[in-house]
């Protein structure tokens, strides 16, 4: 059927039993490009359904059968401009990334099963996540949660951010590109907070974590490009990763705005490329680096208004030019001077 533009509806293939799969030798997909297709109802028997399966189509909805394990990897349900609700059922274990709703005007997406199956590519959207008939989470104002509301899982980007007293894990890329603003509040509670957390949150001026933790670089906070306000209190344990090469991401990625930062005095090294990217910096506004003893490559590269730098006499590795002169921890930053 691909390419059919006569096609409008084939709500009969649901009595193709005898079909398993919707797939093409090329990943072109079976109804690729039917751009007038409206509806269409998929076989119980149906278990994959292959990339660009859907891709073009006119569908306003889609129910995937309950065995369906593969969603496709990529494009399945891209440009489906009217596409506005879709129920992924508990049978999926995996597929489901690179653009797999874009040029949609997705509004809800419902989850029956397990959340870390559906590797789905989120972007800046106003989906609403759901849960039904699920025996794993349950979702509160747009929020999905474990069942005891510890777990912070996934929420709709379009959902304010919420209290997270009580909560002690929340999850990789579970705010990202959320599109709420203001405070955010890291309790003691939480013990562990994933990668690309608030990745993309334009919106979020301060963030401020209590945890007592090990912070990975990640992209925790990458693109938070309204973050003026970085607070790292004195449970935080450290902040780790980031990559030792010259072009490895910083922690603060992307937060152009950034203008204060408070370490935690129980974080002893900054690592590579911590606040390598150009923000508002100064050194009068980073409080805490009293009690940092080592400090890694590129650590302050690129921070155009840093000015001075005063070292604390409880440095032992201060990496002026880890693998070259031009490497070191102010590599691109033009200071006034540095005070040993």
């Amino acid at each position: 059927f691909t390419r059919n533009k006569s096609i409008r509806s084939f709500d009969e293939l649901e009595y193709f039993t005898g079909l398993t799969q919707l797939s093409s030798p090329s990943n072109n997909g079976q109804f690729i490009g039917c751009s007038n297709l409206k509806s269409v109802k998929l076989p119980i028997s149906i278990t994959f359904l292959g990339s660009n399966s859907f891709n073009g189509c006119d569908l306003e909805e889609i129910v995937i059968p309950d065995n369906v394990t593969d969603v496709g990897y990529y494009n399945t349900f891209q440009n489906n401009k009217r596409l506005k609700r879709i129920v992924m059922p508990k049978s999926v274990t995996k597929g489901g990334e690179s653009n797999f709703f874009n040029g949609t005007s997705l509004e809800e997406i419902v989850f029956r099963g397990n959340l870390r199956n559906y590797n789905i590519y989120w972007s800046v959207s106003n989906w609403k996540y759901k849960t039904e008939d699920n025996e794993l989470y349950v979702e509160k104002d747009g929020v999905i949660y474990n069942k005891d509301y510890t777990t912070v899982c996934l929420a709709s980007p379009s959902t304010k951010i919420p209290n997270f007293e009580g909560v002690t894990t929340i999850e990789g890329s579970a705010f990202s590109y959320n599109q709420d603003g203001g405070d955010i509040i890291i309790p003691e509670s939480v013990t562990s907070l994933g990668s690309d957390v608030f990745k993309g949150c334009i919106n979020i001026e301060k963030i401020e974590i209590n945890a007592s933790i090990n912070i990975s670089q990640s992209r925790l906070i990458s693109g938070c490009i309204s973050l003026k306000e970085l607070i790292l209190g004195d449970n935080v344990v450290g902040v780790t990763g980031g990559g030792s090469g010259w072009n490895d991401f910083s922690f603060t990625e992307g937060c152009s705005k950034l203008e204060k930062v408070k370490w935690s005095r129980k974080a002893t090294s900054i690592p590579y490329h911590c606040f390598s990217d150009k923000s508002l910096l100064t050194f009068d506004n980073i409080e805490g680096l009293e009690n940092v003893t080592s400090f890694g490559g590129y650590s302050f590269a690129n921070c155009p208004l840093l000015g001075k730098f005063i070292v604390n006499e409880n440095v032992t590795d201060l990496n002026f030019s880890r693998g070259g002169g031009s490497r070191g921890i102010f590599y691109g930053t033009d200071l006034t001077y540095i005070l040993c």
